[in-house]
């Protein structure tokens, strides 16, 4: 286990040092422009000043980049209400460090506080927190038309939700090391489907209610992974993934024959209260603590009513050993080579419990 430490530091190590040797920068301003400048040099950067450098847009690093905030205290936030963004996208091929910080406050619909796609990050000693995955819900069908001669338009559909992966992360096929860090209460909250539309009325008959949309699935509240992911010595606690509930079905219109509700939308499944690991990923975790992780599947919804008013969808059986595991510590649980074995597959889809489609 010391050796494997030993050579997961030293692939970060060399990974983040630049092919040319660069000065090192020093931040003395916790502004975005401050911090963007020195991450389009590129090189070690050492903060030299506390408090929140608030993220106003995405910031993105193309370069090797190795931010280090030891001995100071140092949070990266950002905007809050609807204007809230992700916090950094790491561009394919480049290479990010982040050193005893805290990343709090992010939102997008694929990785709140981080994207990796296709390159390199490394967290130690962070703190991700409140981080957010949000899926887009699904627009309201529209009213079918009325017609005094004939039979009422049929409403129109309503609009399937967005899913969302990753509260803190998403590691698109990219490397990402964790070590000494605590993601708490981040969460993937998927779409909800949008409504049906109404029926039209008819002199003949009313027109039929449109179908609700489908609510999106959410996977990996903290953490959604289909690179390479190494987690050591880190916590995760109140994070959780929640699908979108599926959307009302439109109410019929009025004519002298009957006419028909609209469906209501299936709620969407959940899964990766922590950490959702992808099939052909790699997933390598130990030392760590998982607490009070949790999913929730999207609620269906009523045929015809005007809002989802159905039972809340089962929980799915747990994915890592069929065993309960909200509050256990993990030591030593190794996750080395994939393709996993057929007999492993159902086991280490995701950490913490899966939820299946509500009812």
């Amino acid at each position: 286990m010391k050796s494997l430490t030993r050579i997961s530091g030293a692939l970060a190590l060399a990974t983040l040092l630049p092919a040319t040797a660069r000065a090192d920068a020093v931040l003395n301003e916790c502004t975005q422009p401050a911090l963007e400048t020195a991450l389009a040099a590129g090189g070690r950067i050492t903060v030299n000043c506390d408090g929140t450098l608030v993220i106003s847009n995405t910031v993105i690093v193309s370069t090797n980049a190795f931010v280090d905030a030891t001995g100071h205290r140092l949070t990266i936030a950002s905007l809050t209400g609807t204007n809230a963004v992700r916090l950094f996208t790491v561009n394919t091929g480049a290479s990010l460090a982040l050193i005893n910080m805290t990343l709090t406050g992010g939102r997008s619909t694929n990785g709140g506080a981080i994207y990796n796609n296709r390159g390199f990050l490394t967290l130690e000693g962070c703190v991700l927190s409140n981080n957010i995955a949000l899926g887009v819900n699904g627009g309201a069908g529209a009213r079918g038309g009325d017609s005094d001669f004939q039979s009422g338009g049929k409403g129109k559909g309503g609009g399937n939700g967005r899913s969302a992966y990753g509260g803190a992360i998403y590691n698109l096929r990219g490397t990402t090391i964790v070590n000494r860090c605590a993601f708490l209460t981040n969460a993937a909250t998927a779409g909800a489907g949008g409504a049906g539309g109404a029926g039209g009325n008819g002199h003949a008959r009313g027109g039929d209610g449109g179908n609700g949309g489908t609510g999106a699935k959410a996977q990996g509240g903290a953490i959604f992974n289909s690179g390479l992911l190494t987690i050591s010595n880190s916590t995760f606690m109140l994070n959780g993934a929640t699908g979108g509930a599926g959307g009302a079905g439109g109410s019929n219109g009025t004519g002298f024959a009957d006419s028909f509700l609209g469906h209501g939308g299936a709620g969407g499944s959940a899964a990766g209260g922590a950490i959702f690991n992808t099939n052909r990923s790699q997933a390598i975790v130990y030392g760590s603590t998982f607490a009070l992780n949790g999913v929730r599947s999207g609620d269906s919804a009523n045929a015809g009513s005007d809002h989802a008013a159905a039972r809340t969808g089962k929980l799915g059986a747990n994915s890592l050993a069929r065993r309960q595991l909200r509050d256990e510590h993990f030591h030593e649980l190794h996750l080395f080579r994939q393709p996993l074995h057929r007999r492993c597959r159902r086991q280490w889809r995701s950490f913490g419990h899966q939820g299946r489609q509500g009812r």
